[in-house]
């Protein structure tokens, strides 16, 4: 049971799930937990994103991936066939209600979700950034 809700407690933050898998996976075999799980992960086409979703797959999950980038999602297809995806921008909330419509047609349901998307912010030098940038 502790095992399960670390897991789904370190679901919620991309980035330190991605190395305690990856650490653990060294350990010992994986969790039975995430065999057979329906998984989402936004803008899971490239990068963490991606990496999130082959950490997953190479666990047992079934995994969901959606982007903006329509050329990523067709490097991600190619590299994880078995992952299901959406073309989405999860900041339009039509899509958003086509891209669960998606996961449940797809994968039955919806288990465990991602959320990677997000801003970064301005760029730039800290000393060239204004507090007003960041509104």
């Amino acid at each position: 049971m502790y095992e399960y809700l670390e897991y789904l407690t370190l679901a919620l933050i991309p980035g330190f799930i991605l190395l305690d898998l990856v650490w653990r996976q060294r350990r010992y075999q994986a969790p039975r937990f995430w065999r057979l799980r329906a998984l989402l992960v936004t803008a899971g086409a490239a990068g963490i994103g991606r990496a999130i979703a082959q950490t997953f797959v190479a666990h047992g999950a079934r995994v969901h991936i959606c982007d903006v980038d329509r050329g990523a999602l067709d490097e991600a297809k190619r590299l994880l066939p078995q992952v299901t995806q959406s073309v989405t921008d999860v900041a339009n909330p039509e899509e958003v209600d086509r891209l669960f419509a998606d996961v449940k047609r797809e994968l039955g349901g919806l288990d465990v979700l991602v959320n990677n998307a997000g801003i970064a912010g301005p760029t730039g030098k800290i000393e060239d950034l204004a507090p007003a940038d960041w509104d």
